[in-house]
């Protein structure tokens, strides 16, 4: 069997698209089934460990996919014609999108669907015109993939698909994220924060992020407990980045926040791994592998109460309504004065990010991609 995984991504962070999980999922299926081929379409150059067997062919494909016609141009029309180049038997596309223009079965990753926003124009009739692609894109899926019940049932129930087309697969993320010595830790805090303690807030895939509700939130943690907690600010697009740099020049705590570009994955889980506390309070747009992340790092988090997150975490976290700046400063400083509680959550953390593996996701996935290819026989 012949498969074909776009993991060309629109997102800024590596923890807001599944290509960190799908690279190392590759990898496990080139082991395990030397019988079959994987054809990997990538933005660039993938790193020397990763893609390495004989049976992984990568394609490199160096442009950039931002706005909404590159994104229209990428799925819509080169993705077809390198399908039908290549001619795989299945195409994996892990960002809820879907190519409309070719016979090539698709599996969909779609938790997406709660918050789709790519191909809106603008916030004026927004919804309508994203359910619209959605629609088509869930349609158009052999099978869609989805890590949570909730957003099983939200697909079945706002989209009329039937659930039999919809399966969950657990997520997972590297094991290079994992706790680590209070002395690098120390090292990390001395390189990012000023030998400080710090929260990170690790910001969403959506352009709808919560940015200054968090700013507004963390003075009134300031406010009360006159510490020297950091905030530490990441994966901001570099456009965000800049008008929050600028917003930050009249921020009364502006020295005890820091907005750091992107990283590697490796600097990404030091970072989250010497944290205080991690802060994932925009809405749930799809990726869950921050707050795996967090907790498989042994970092308490708090996020929001949306389904899907309480869900994905089972009490695990300290939860808080979106944009409510009042909870989510409370949140903050409950986590900063009760140690108890803090150990209490690390440890729970832990036991949810234990059942999490990649092994385990790419099973699930490719007894997936067996079936899809099974019923496209069939139907042919």
């Amino acid at each position: 069997m012949h498969i074909a995984i776009n993991l060309i991504s629109i997102q800024y962070n590596s923890l807001h698209s599944y290509s960190i999980l799908m690279q190392q999922v590759i990898d496990n299926w080139s082991i395990q089934f030397p019988q079959h081929r994987f054809t990997v379409f990538l933005q660039s150059a993938p790193n020397k460990d990763v893609f390495q067997y004989t049976n992984c062919n990568v394609e490199v494909i160096p442009r950039k996919i931002s706005t909404k016609w590159q994104v229209y141009k990428w799925y819509q029309i080169t993705l077809p014609a390198l399908l039908k180049k290549h001619e795989p038997q299945i195409c994996i596309q892990p960002y809820g999108m879907a190519s409309l223009r070719t016979k090539v079965p698709q599996i969909i990753w779609s938790d997406t669907v709660l918050h789709p926003y790519i191909f809106a124009p603008n916030r004026l009739g927004k919804e309508k015109h994203t359910r619209f692609f959605t629609k088509l894109f869930l349609k158009k899926a052999s099978i869609i993939i989805t890590s949570t019940a909730f957003v099983q049932s939200f697909i079945e129930q706002q989209y009329k698909i039937s659930n039999k087309k919809i399966t969950i697969v657990s997520t997972a993320i590297s094991t290079q994220f994992q706790p680590i010595h209070w002395e690098k830790a120390e090292l990390v805090k001395e390189s990012y924060a000023d030998a400080k303690a710090y929260y990170l807030y690790i910001a969403s895939a959506l352009p709808e992020n919560n940015v200054m509700e968090l700013l507004k939130a963390f003075s009134l943690f300031k406010k009360w407990q006159r510490s020297s907690m950091k905030l530490i600010i990441t994966g901001l697009s570099e456009t965000v980045q800049k008008d929050i740099a600028t917003k930050l020049e009249t921020y009364k705590y502006k020295e005890d926040v820091v907005l750091l570009s992107h990283q590697t994955d490796e600097n990404l889980a030091l970072i989250i791994a010497a944290a205080y506390g991690v802060v994932l309070t925009d809405a749930f747009d799809g990726t869950v592998l921050s707050l795996i992340a967090a907790l498989q790092c042994g970092v308490p988090v708090i996020t929001t109460n949306e389904n899907a997150v309480v869900e994905i975490t089972q009490n695990a976290c300290l939860y808080t309504a979106i944009n409510d700046i009042d909870a989510l400063s409370k949140q903050m400083i409950l986590l900063y004065k009760d140690e108890i509680l803090r150990s209490s959550l690390i440890q729970k953390g832990l036991q949810i990010a234990e059942q999490t593996s990649v092994q385990k996701t790419a099973e699930q996935l490719f007894s997936i991609i067996e079936q899809a290819n099974t019923n496209a026989h069939s139907i042919r």
